[in-house]
């Protein structure tokens, strides 16, 4: 699972696996689907981030533990399917208000309805959290020093890794072409809290990538490939997974 502050929580084919026509209908009448998306993760970060506050004030005298916050919070399917509805509301909301057309306008009040229904499911089903989140990598950078492999274009992407062995979403997938007789050199930098190292994911297909370091990288270090490329081995997770459930009236369920 990833992290809802690592990006938009879906994406525009899972929007069209709702509604098909959403393409035409945003190309019409000129909306932009991919602000869509961020408005609706807006929307929705807002609305956890109230329901966090109000039901875990982080007062441990009290029993309630530590106070987690938008950063802990897991991607789970039930908030996935709220973002898709409440995307598809946000498109049909503005494509009605440019056009005035009932037809929009009951698209729009039926996803509407829709999206708060999976909200209540959401917050019934209880805010995935994760005790110490690692936000995936935001900057990589990809070079090369002399050596002894061959001309090559990588792929790569990194992720952080936390004290626990939990490892981060990739991050922001880099390319790089190396010389004939160089070596391939990558670095992450702005490590967040409680990181402890990181791993390095490449292949010569953005579609097959494999972890190249046997042993956690340091934060600070940097990476060069000493080795003969692994072309099997260790696949890229999907992020950190769930670990605690809050609910209402701060009720806490161990995952």
């Amino acid at each position: 699972m990833s992290l809802l502050i690592d990006g938009n929580v879906s994406q525009i084919n899972d929007l069209t696996e709702y509604e098909s026509s959403l393409t035409d209908v945003a190309v019409t009448e000129g909306i932009d689907l991919l602000a869509k998306l961020s408005v609706a993760k807006l929307e929705i970060s807002l609305a956890i981030q109230k329901f966090l506050l109000e039901n875990h004030d982080g007062n441990q005298s009290l029993g309630y533990g530590p106070a987690y916050t938008i950063n802990n919070v897991v991607v789970t399917d039930s908030l996935k399917q709220w973002h898709i509805l409440q995307t598809i509301a946000a498109l049909y909301r503005d494509a009605f208000n440019q056009q005035l057309n009932d037809r929009y306008k009951g698209k729009w009040k039926e996803y509407a309805d829709l999206a708060a229904q999976a909200a209540t499911v959401y917050f019934s089903i209880g805010v995935g959290l994760c005790v110490q989140p690692m936000p995936k990598p935001q900057a990589l950078t990809l070079s090369q020093v002399t050596g002894r492999f061959q001309a090559t274009t990588w792929f790569v992407q990194a992720s952080w890794q936390n004290s626990k062995n939990q490892e981060s979403a990739l991050g922001v997938m880099g390319s790089f072409s190396t010389q004939e007789g160089s070596a391939l050199t990558a670095r992450v930098t702005g490590q967040p809290a409680g990181a402890v190292g990181w791993n390095i994911y490449a292949g010569i297909s953005p579609d097959a990538l494999y972890r190249q370091n046997k042993a956690l990288i340091p934060v600070d270090q940097l990476w060069t490939m000493t080795e003969v490329f692994k072309s099997t081995g260790t696949l890229p997770g999907s992020g950190q997974t769930l670990e605690t459930v809050l609910r209402k009236r701060n009720v806490l369920r161990r995952g």
